[in-house]
């Protein structure tokens, strides 16, 4: 039987008001044809990804508000994971807004995500019979699968990733993050991980390497597992941050974006990472509306809307919500 994560995050914002902001490498987010396992509301807005986006593969079903939602992140009952509340930055440098797994099992842990079509109903879940499948047809070899890990244990997760199924078999890539090998019949692909609890670990690697771990790019994926975590037994822990395919865009595109500036808002608090000039907030109609000296600040004052950011000769739209 398996049981249903609700997703919660903590907001922590006074820890970081009146820190000196730090650049966050945010090129997987200059993209475009986004294929979202995981991404926060927050840096999706800030980022303009909704209009980019080609499937939206987040789970959306909780039992309370989306009864009939097609794509549930499970906890395997009896297998040990305990979700911890997200606090401190995300891989984005966004507040929160990511996932923490502590293994409590005496054996091994595990939790995936999964589409619910033709699942039965069980006590907490009411069946569900129809559902789009997963199309990942369109993905050629140069797009990218990106994900990012933390934790504090020297010890490894293995991923899997899966793209199609045929005949009830799934076809996926499948690899050990961390600190050696949680399954010693997979490859580790993060050689330099820094298990120290705050450093999150990149993996951002083309469709084309993935498939050398497994991975097949069909549409048949109606049902099943689609991203999966597995940590063993104790003492182990892992983050989980902006896990999605993408095509990246050409050089040319990225420095257009060079005078770009980057800001995060979470809860009202806005926080501008490329930058230590003063900063100014202008209304859409051209109104000067807020200064700050600090690259992090808080906009309780205004109200919800879309603002211009401005410092120096670099520019960004944000939205308050």
């Amino acid at each position: 039987m398996k049981r249903v994560f609700t997703i919660i995050s903590l907001v922590v914002v006074a820890i970081f008001m009146g820190s000196h902001a730090k650049a966050q490498d945010v090129s997987s987010l200059n993209g475009t044809n986004y294929y979202l396992i995981y991404l926060d509301a927050d840096t999706e807005a800030n980022y303009d990804i909704t209009s980019k986006i080609v499937q939206d593969l987040r789970p959306n079903w909780n039992g309370t508000t989306n009864p009939a939602g097609e794509r549930a992140l499970y906890i395997w009952e009896n297998q040990g994971y305990v979700a911890n509340a997200a606090t401190g930055k995300g891989s984005f440098g966004q507040i929160g807004g990511f996932l923490d797994f502590a293994v409590t099992s005496s054996t091994w842990s595990g939790a995936g995500w999964c589409m619910r079509a033709n699942s039965a109903a069980t006590a907490t879940a009411p069946a569900v019979t129809t559902s789009f499948p997963i199309d990942y047809t369109k993905m050629t070899d140069d797009y990218r699968f990106h994900a990012a890990f933390r934790s504090t244990f020297a010890k490894s997760t293995t991923v899997q990733v899966y793209g199609s199924s045929t005949g009830g078999v799934a076809s996926g890539a499948k690899f050990n993050v961390g600190i050696g090998q949680q399954d010693p019949t997979l490859p580790n692909i993060t050689p330099n991980f820094k298990a120290d609890g705050t450093t999150w670990n990149i993996v951002d690697i083309t469709v084309a390497q993935m498939k050398t771990y497994g991975f097949v790019n069909r549409s048949n994926m109606p049902s099943g597992n689609y991203f999966v975590v597995l940590s063993g037994a104790p003492q182990n822990e892992i983050a989980i941050d902006a896990v999605f395919f993408y095509k990246p865009v050409s050089a040319g595109i990225n420095d257009v974006k060079a005078n770009k500036l980057n800001v995060r808002v979470t809860n009202k608090v806005v926080e501008v990472m490329n930058t230590t000039a003063p900063i100014e907030v202008y209304s859409v109609t051209g109104t000067l509306v807020k200064k700050s000296v600090q690259p992090i600040f808080g906009v309780e004052e205004l109200a919800k809307g879309v603002y211009v950011i401005k410092s120096g000769n670099a520019v960004a739209k944000i939205i308050i919500k």
